[in-house]
């Protein structure tokens, strides 16, 4: 294999790592509000995953605060007097978002060697289709998989 080839290869697995660490590492799409037990009152529920959740938490706190914009990535407080309830991990949810990334770096590496090679065989094509429906699949189904309630 050419250095170039390699070094091409090396770059688009760590930007697909990086997005795998970057897309399910942060809560997007927090739900909060007010608590249904008690007034004054917040709750923050965080999500982590994409397409599957496969971590989800819940913080509350007995008055109505302002949550930091940095709390949304699991080791961190959402918020200095928040208090932790409880949370939910699921492995498989987990595995589904791994093997979606893993599917997408492979059908990029697979462009590229062909780019490089200047010809793309019939196998290659065969995976590569294969590995998008695959995806597609998992993203329209992944959300059955996920831990929130």
């Amino acid at each position: 294999m050419a250095p170039e080839l390699r070094k091409t290869i090396r770059t688009i697995v760590l930007i697909g790592l990086a997005a795998f660490v970057l897309i399910n590492g942060c809560s997007w799409q927090p739900g909060y509000g007010g608590r249904n037990d008690r007034k004054p009152g917040m709750e923050v529920e965080r999500y982590f995953g994409c397409p599957a959740c496969f971590y989800c938490d819940l913080w509350r706190s007995d008055a109505s605060m302002r949550i930091e914009p940095w709390g949304f990535a699991p080791p961190l407080p959402i918020a200095p007097k928040m208090y932790f309830v409880y949370s939910r991990f699921g492995t498989l949810p987990l595995l589904l978002d791994a093997v979606l990334v893993m599917a997408g770096i492979v059908v990029v590496v697979a462009v590229a060697v062909a780019e490089h090679r200047g010809r793309i065989p019939r196998w290659m094509v065969v995976l590569c289709a294969a590995l998008v429906v695959s995806a597609i699949v998992m993203i329209m189904f992944g959300g059955r998989t996920s831990v929130h309630p």
